[in-house]
């Protein structure tokens, strides 16, 4: 698994921090662990959706919450 993050990004990361963004298991820089622990949390609650398409946003099937307003509302300029 990864993340693509910007240039600098991970030195900035580490700074802010004080553990680094990059780790692995059997990491034992402080901090790595529960970071790593906490990637993988994120990581398994992923699902694919194989079924995206323009009359099943998201998959289909029932939404657990109204979606979102748009980002861009379309303004009479």
């Amino acid at each position: 698994m990864t993340f693509n993050t910007e240039h600098g990004f991970t030195s900035q990361f580490e700074q802010e921090w004080g553990f680094p963004f990059t780790t692995w298991e059997g990491d034992n820089r402080p901090g790595a662990k529960v970071w790593l622990e906490d990637v993988l949390t994120l990581f398994r609650a992923l699902e694919v959706v194989a079924n995206n398409e323009k009359d099943t946003p998201g998959g289909g099937g029932d939404t657990l919450t109204p979606h979102p307003p748009p980002l861009c509302p379309q303004t009479p300029f």
